[in-house]
């Protein structure tokens, strides 16, 4: 009996005191966002802004910690997060200067040990005109996938996706299992329903976290429809798809005066989506497109596509994302 309540003293013992290692394994940054008036007084700054943990190394992607508009901000981090990050980053929603960068980035190095504070002045921002730096999660909107088979054909798809896929219609479970007829309607072998594609939706982690901004087209409001209308035809999609594609990215596009567009075309999304479809089709089209409302204060060259032609067995594939915003489309 005594030695019963030995071996459970001791590892009530042990218990606790690896709780208390784990406690204190987490190393908690207090920090303070300021700016400056006319150069001279220094205020708390009170506006939004984004807390990221940041690796100058470029080896481990930017994590997003919090939103803020309090001045002070509190950060805790794991062991590993203080091994494999090197900075604290502060991102602002709002031009902090006239005439300046939005969004106003500034980093310092995360404190250690008993040196917990640290204060980030806003009014010395860093901004790269070359490259739109975003990065919180990217969420991919509306990827949608038609089927056209030369005659009814039972279709398989397998999907990888390289982040958090966050809806799927119908329903993807191990895969899409579909009949598809040629007119591109598509019998969900799982519950028997009819579509006319096949909708994902996910979010990406780090592949957009630069994205780069050296070439596009700069289209005014007034020109998205005719633009868009154009541009698809060229790269293949056909009627239909154009007028789905239009249908719900040309009202977003469309609230500013001009928009930076940029495709990709065929790439896997940034080799973050991959697809592997039994039987392999004969023509394979994916379109993706990214836009901002962030027009590129420097020199653009315009984007080179590629005219694409359909042949045969054809599967195709549009999506986009918006730059620029909290949350992207």
């Amino acid at each position: 009996m005594m030695l019963k309540l030995l071996l459970i003293a001791l590892f009530l013992t042990s218990t606790f005191r690896t709780l208390g290692q784990t406690q204190k394994s987490v190393h908690k940054v207090l920090g303070m966002v300021v700016h400056s008036i006319n150069g001279t007084d220094t205020v708390a700054y009170t506006d939004k802004y984004d807390v990221f943990l940041f690796d100058e190394s470029g080896q481990y992607p930017t994590l997003f910690k919090q939103t803020r508009e309090k001045p002070k901000f509190s950060v805790s981090l794991n062991e590993q997060q203080l091994m494999q990050y090197s900075h604290i980053m502060v991102i602002t929603t709002n031009k902090v200067i006239p005439n300046g960068p939005v969004p106003c980035t500034t980093k310092v190095n995360i404190p250690y040990r008993n040196n917990t504070k640290c204060m980030f002045n806003i009014s010395y921002c860093e901004s790269n005109d070359n490259w739109y730096i975003n990065p919180k999660p990217v969420i991919i909107y509306k990827p949608v996938i038609y089927i056209y088979p030369i005659s009814d054909q039972f279709t398989k798809i397998n999907h990888e996706y390289l982040g958090e896929i966050t809806f799927t219609y119908p329903e993807y479970g191990n895969g899409w299992r579909v009949l598809a007829k040629p007119d591109g309607t598509l019998l969900n072998l799982i519950d028997s329903t009819i579509h006319r594609y096949l909708f994902w939706e996910g979010i990406a982690h780090a592949s957009f976290n630069k994205i780069q901004r050296t070439e596009g087209f700069i289209v005014k409001s007034r020109d998205i429809i005719p633009f868009l209308e154009k541009t698809l035809k060229k790269l293949g999609l056909n009627a239909i798809e154009s007028n789905d594609f239009i249908t719900f990215w040309a009202p977003r596009m469309m609230i500013k005066d001009r928009s930076f567009i940029h495709f990709l075309i065929n790439d896997n999304i940034r080799n973050t989506s991959l697809l592997q479809i039994t039987p392999k089709p004969e023509t394979l089209i994916r379109v993706f497109m990214e836009y901002s409302h962030e027009i590129p204060t420097t020199p653009i060259k315009e984007q080179d596509l590629p005219t694409l032609q359909r042949e045969g067995y054809t599967v195709i594939e549009w999506g986009g994302t918006e730059l620029g915003s909290t949350i992207i489309h």
